[in-house]
């Protein structure tokens, strides 16, 4: 996430006040379930990297769950 994404913004995102990005990368890695949460929940625009892209476009097409909204969204952030 801090590939496609500055520090400032993510802090914003999970409310956290971390001065660097390795402080960032160890809060997210210990705040896994938290991160993921606040990313969905969040009203900011999040850009995903691209594997993440390709990740949820494979599984819309494969499973035709009704997401293309979604995968949509996230291909064009």
């Amino acid at each position: 996430m801090l590939a496609t994404n500055d520090l400032a913004s993510l802090n914003a995102v999970f409310k956290s006040k971390c001065k660097s990005e390795d402080e960032l990368r160890i809060y997210m890695k210990n705040n896994k379930t938290e991160c993921a949460l606040a990313i969905f929940d969040s009203p900011r625009k999040v850009a995903y990297p691209g594997y993440i892209k390709e990740a949820i476009a494979h599984v819309c097409k494969q499973t035709d769950c009704g997401c293309r909204r979604i995968g949509e969204d996230i291909n064009n952030s």
